[in-house]
């Protein structure tokens, strides 16, 4: 049996966010998930999801994704508005859970289209060093947000068997922002990737959430390598929230004699990619109109000299988002 999960327009139509059918390809289980739904909501259910996108075990699909028993399919309605990519993201270079990071986010808030205004905060890419270090960033960020008077709730997915615990689940679709604080990413990637967790998190987004990463969080928002894998490879971690876009994050701490080092590993990123260099202590926000800058420092779109450096208020376009649309 392959099991189907549906979202927002769907759910209600649906009268449930699950369902469990047969089929061979992502198209056959849509099919057979149209023809589970109350007669009465037949055709407008199936009307919405001839134009929705797919999901199969976190990872993006089409109707001809072929797929076998055990799969997750997720059934992801279209939103009008939208941000990058039809998602709207807040990236930060470090310093999160700090007084600095006020205006970003509450910048972002305003953007968010879905929840109760809440943040939802995993501290998940710090579980490697232990219970107390995740605990920590937990405490920061709830007392930060307290502080700021933003009610926001702790998420405790500390593994990937985490990640498929219903009552986890529930809470991201309750937020308006669902914050990565930072880590190791490597670690945050596999955790997430292909889980119903993550699955969750990419339909609340599409609902019109807000995606915010700093440091391990803001790098497995971008691009996911194609093709075969390098053995050291600093940018293998992308979850693909934002397509095209590869992060680098603390990006003013490399001191300058480094700056050629910094420069080549920079260049490893995919080709195709657009390349943010996020300075610690600053963040940009991105949605449909475009990018924008807060903080103490700069955001650099592209690598060596020629990188354009844009700091606190500047706004600026990534190169090549127009072509990926």
């Amino acid at each position: 049996m392959i099991r189907v999960r549906v979202f927002a327009a769907l759910r209600e139509l649906a009268g449930a966010g699950q369902f469990s059918v047969e089929g061979h390809s992502v198209g056959e289980v849509v099919d057979a998930t149209i023809a589970a739904v109350p007669a009465e909501h037949t055709e407008r259910f199936g009307q919405i999801a001839s134009v929705s996108s797919f999901v199969v075990n976190g990872e993006r699909a089409s109707r001809e994704t072929p797929i076998a028993d055990g799969d997750e399919v997720a059934i992801l309605p279209p939103v009008s508005g939208g941000g990058v990519g039809g998602r709207t993201v807040l990236l930060l270079g470090a310093g999160e859970f700090e007084p600095w990071s006020e205006a970003a986010e509450r910048a972002a808030l305003v953007r968010a289209r879905s929840g109760d205004g809440s943040v939802a905060i995993l501290p998940t890419a710090s579980a490697p060093e232990g219970q107390h270090v995740f605990e920590r960033w937990a405490r920061m960020g709830l007392d930060h947000y307290a502080d700021l008077g933003i009610p926001a709730r702790l998420v405790p997915l500390m593994s990937r068997q985490d990640a498929a615990r219903e009552e986890l689940i529930e809470q991201v679709a309750l937020a308006s922002m669902i914050f990565f604080s930072g880590g190791r990413p490597s670690y945050l990637s596999a955790t997430l990737r292909g889980t119903p967790f993550w699955t969750a998190v990419l339909a609340a987004l599409d609902r019109g959430a807000v995606f915010a990463g700093c440091s391990a969080g803001a790098m497995v928002a971008g691009a996911a390598r194609r093709g075969r894998r390098r053995r050291f490879d600093p940018w293998g971690s992308g979850l693909e929230v934002v397509p095209g876009l590869i992060a680098g994050v603390h990006w003013d701490a490399v001191p300058r004699a480094l700056f050629p080092v910094r420069d080549i590993v920079a260049r490893m990123a995919p080709r195709e990619a657009d390349f943010l260099g996020i300075d610690e202590h600053t963040a940009a926000l991105g949605d449909a109109d475009g990018w924008e800058v807060f903080g103490f420092g700069s955001i650099h779109v592209g690598v060596g000299r020629r990188a354009r450096s844009y700091g606190a208020g500047e706004r600026f376009t990534l190169p090549n988002a127009a072509a990926r649309r």
